[in-house]
C-alpha cells in the first residue's frame, strides 16, 4: 500500500508540474476553434448519397474548396493557438504578466519559424514585389513540438527577466498601461534576439531549421513510436494505470497525448481532404475516446449497465444507476471513485485490460482494411458512443461496428470481476442486517 501511495504522490507532482499543466491547459484552449472548424469537416464528409452533387449546386464545382477557408483557419493555426495558450498558462503561473507573456513569445516564434519569399510581377510596369511568406505546415499541428520548446523557453525568459527587475521603469506620471508595456521591451528583445541567432546558427547546420532538427531527434521517434500498436499501447495501460491508482490519467499524460494525437489527426484530414490515402490508423484523441474510453477511461460503460441492472447489492445498483448517465456522455468519476475503481484490487485489472482489448481489435482492424481510417474529424469528447463513431469518421458504419464489437468483449472482460464484486457487497449487506 505504501508503494500505491508513492505512485499516486508521484503521479500527482507529475501531473501539478508547472510546464506539464501549462502544456496541457495551453493546447486545451484550441478546443473550441477545432470543434468548430469539424463542423465544417464533418459537411465536407457528409455521409449520405449524391452529397457531392447537392453541395456543388450550392457553392459550384470547388465547394470542396470553399469548405476549406474555415478548416484551413482553424487546424491550421493549431500551433499559433497553443503557442499563445501555453506561454499565457505559463506566465500566469508565475503571476506576470500573462497577454505581454504570450505575445512575446508568438514573436519569438515566427522569428524562428521558416519564411520564404516570392517573386511576382505586378502590374505593366513589370515593377518587381518581393513577399516575405510563411507556410501552415509550420503554424498547424505539424508544429507542436516546436511551439512546446520556444513557447516555454521563450516565456522563461520574459519572466525570469521581469522577476530580476531588468526592466525599463517610467516616471510614475505615466499611465499605468504605457508603463507596463515599456516592462517587457528588454525581454521582448532579448527573445528576439535568442531566436533569432538560433535560427541563424541552425542555418549552417545540415538541419537548417529547428523545425528539421526536433522533427529529427523528437518528433519523427515518438510519432514512429506513438503511431505503433506496441507504443500507443503502452500509452494506454500508463493512463489507465494512473488512473486506478486515483490519479487522472488523462490529465497527466497529456503534454504527451496531445501533440501526438494532434499530429495523428492533422495528418489524416490534410490526406482527406486531398483525396489521398489517410496516413495513420491513430487519427486523433476521438480515436483513443471511441475505442479506449467508451464511458471514460477504462471503457466502463459495460460495467454501469451490469452494475445498474444487473448487479444483487443495492450499493453497487445504485452507484450504477447514479452512474449511468454520466457515462453514457464519457464522465466515469462517479463509478470510478463511488464503485470504486481507484485502488480494487479486483476492478483495477479489467479496468486496465479492456482498453488495451479494444486498442488491440481496433488497431489490427483498422491496420488490415476491415475498419476505415477516420478523416482526423473532431466532435465533443462527450458525444455518447455509436454516435461518436458515425460522426468523427465521415459516416462509416465499420467503425461503429467495431465500437460496438469492443463494447461487448469489454463487458464479457468485466463481468466475472463484477460477479466477484457484486457477491462480496451483497455478503456484507447481508452481514450488516444479520448484526443489526
Amino acid at each position: 500500500m505504501n508503494i500505491i501511495y508513492k505512485f499516486q504522490e508521484i503521479g500527482g507532482r507529475i501531473a501539478a508540474q508547472r510546464h506539464m499543466s501549462a502544456i496541457k491547459d495551453g493546447i486545451i484552449i484550441s478546443l473550441p476553434v477545432t470543434l468548430a472548424g469539424s463542423l465544417f469537416l464533418i459537411i465536407r464528409f457528409f455521409p449520405i448519397p449524391n452529397w457531392d452533387t447537392f453541395m456543388q449546386t450550392i457553392f459550384g464545382a470547388n465547394w470542396s474548396l470553399v469548405l476549406s477557408y474555415p478548416i484551413a483557419a482553424t487546424f491550421d493555426l493549431i500551433g499559433v493557438i497553443a503557442c499563445i495558450g501555453i506561454s499565457y498558462r505559463l506566465s500566469e503561473s508565475y503571476k506576470v504578466d500573462p497577454l505581454l507573456g504570450s505575445i512575446i513569445s508568438l514573436c519569438g516564434y515566427f522569428t524562428i519559424v521558416p519564411s520564404f519569399f516570392l517573386q511576382n510581377i505586378e502590374g505593366t510596369t513589370e515593377m518587381l514585389k518581393i513577399t516575405n511568406v510563411w507556410r501552415f505546415q509550420y503554424t498547424g499541428a505539424a508544429s507542436l513540438f516546436v511551439v512546446l520548446i520556444t513557447s516555454i523557453f521563450s516565456t522563461e525568459i520574459y519572466r525570469t527577466i521581469i522577476q530580476k527587475g531588468f526592466v525599463i521603469k517610467l516616471p510614475d506620471m505615466v499611465p499605468p498601461n504605457v508603463s507596463k508595456s515599456f516592462l517587457a521591451v528588454v525581454p521582448a528583445f532579448t527573445v528576439l534576439c535568442t531566436m533569432w541567432i538560433i535560427r541563424l546558427l541552425l542555418a549552417s547546420t545540415p538541419f537548417e531549421t529547428l523545425h528539421n532538427l526536433i522533427n529529427t531527434i523528437i518528433t519523427r521517434p515518438i510519432t514512429s513510436l506513438g503511431s505503433t500498436l506496441p507504443g500507443y499501447a503502452i500509452l494506454i495501460f500508463l493512463k489507465d494505470l494512473f488512473w486506478s491508482l486515483g490519479i487522472h490519467g488523462s490529465n497527466a499524460l497529456s503534454p504527451v497525448f496531445q501533440p501526438l494525437e494532434a499530429t495523428f489527426r492533422d495528418a489524416n484530414r490534410i490526406a482527406a481532404q486531398m483525396g489521398e490515402q489517410l496516413p495513420y490508423v491513430i487519427s486523433g484523441p476521438l480515436w483513443r475516446e471511441i475505442f479506449t474510453q467508451i464511458g471514460g477511461g477504462g471503457n466502463t460503460l459495460p460495467l454501469v449497465v451490469m452494475c445498474a441492472f444487473f448487479a444483487k447489492s443495492e450499493k453497487i445498483k445504485s452507484i450504477g444507476k447514479l452512474s449511468l448517465a454520466p457515462g453514457i456522455f464519457g464522465i466515469n468519476e462517479p463509478i470510478i471513485f463511488g464503485l470504486p475503481i481507484v485502488l480494487n484490487p479486483i476492478m483495477i485489472i479489467p479496468f486496465i485490460l479492456s482498453p488495451l482489448v479494444g486498442v488491440l481489435i481496433a488497431y489490427t482492424a483498422t491496420s488490415i482494411g476491415l475498419v476505415a481510417r477516420m478523416p482526423g474529424i473532431d466532435i465533443p469528447w462527450t458525444t455518447p458512443p455509436i454516435i461518436n463513431a458515425y460522426l468523427s469518421s465521415g459516416g462509416k458504419i465499420s467503425v461503429v461496428i467495431c465500437q460496438i464489437v469492443i463494447i461487448g468483449i469489454s463487458g464479457l472482460i468485466y463481468f466475472p470481476f463484477f460477479k466477484i464484486m457484486d457477491k462480496q457487497a451483497l455478503r456484507e449487506e447481508q452481514e450488516q442486517i444479520i448484526e443489526k
